[in-house]
C-alpha cells in the first residue's frame, strides 16, 4: 500500500509538472498570455537580485499549490470543489507522513484505509486536471486534445 500511495503521488506530480511545462513553453493559454509570475511558479523558479544582476534560482513550491494554480489557469479561473480540494490535501498529508516520518508515529495504511483514500485522492485530482487540460468543464474555451483519435486501442472522446 505504501508503494501504491507513493506511486500515485509521483504520477500526480509528474502530470502537474508535464502540463505546467507544456503551457509555459507556449507562454499563453486560451489566447491569453501567461504572466511572468505564473510561469515562474509553474516552473519553480524565482528571480533574485545578486551583485546588480537579476538571476533565476530554483524554488521548490508545494506540489498541491502548483496543482491548484495550474488547474485555475487551465479552467479559466475555476476553483476545485471544496470536497475534492480537501481530499487532495489529505492525500498529500498521508504522502508527507510516509516520506517524512516522525519518531514514534506510524501509519497502518491497510487497517485504517488512509492508504486507499490517499491513492483515490491523487487519482481524483489527476482526473480534474486531465479534464481541464482537455478543455472540459464550466469555463473551458477549447479542447486541447483531438477528438476521435485512437491510440493503441484507446479512443479519446471529448
Amino acid at each position: 500500500m505504501r508503494a501504491a500511495v507513493l506511486g500515485a503521488a509521483a504520477a500526480f506530480e509528474a502530470l502537474t509538472n508535464f502540463l505546467s511545462e507544456q503551457i509555459c513553453e507556449s507562454g499563453e493559454l486560451n489566447g491569453t498570455k501567461l504572466s511572468e509570475a505564473d510561469i515562474d511558479f509553474l516552473r519553480e523558479k524565482r528571480k533574485v537580485l545578486e551583485n546588480g544582476c537579476i538571476k533565476e534560482k530554483r524554488q521548490i513550491y508545494p506540489s498541491r499549490d502548483r496543482f491548484l494554480l495550474l488547474l485555475r489557469l487551465l479552467s479559466g479561473g475555476g476553483e476545485l470543489p471544496g470536497s475534492v480540494r480537501a481530499e487532495v490535501g489529505r492525500s498529500f498529508e498521508i504522502r508527507d507522513k510516509l516520506v517524512h516520518p516522525k519518531p514514534q508515529s506510524s501509519i497502518d495504511l491497510l487497517a485504517s484505509d488512509v492508504g486507499a483514500d490517499a491513492v483515490v485522492g491523487f487519482l481524483t485530482g489527476g482526473l480534474f486536471l486531465a479534464r481541464a487540460w482537455a478543455g472540459q468543464g464550466e469555463r473551458a474555451k477549447s479542447p486541447r486534445v483531438p477528438c476521435g483519435v485512437v491510440i493503441e486501442g484507446v479512443k479519446i472522446v471529448a
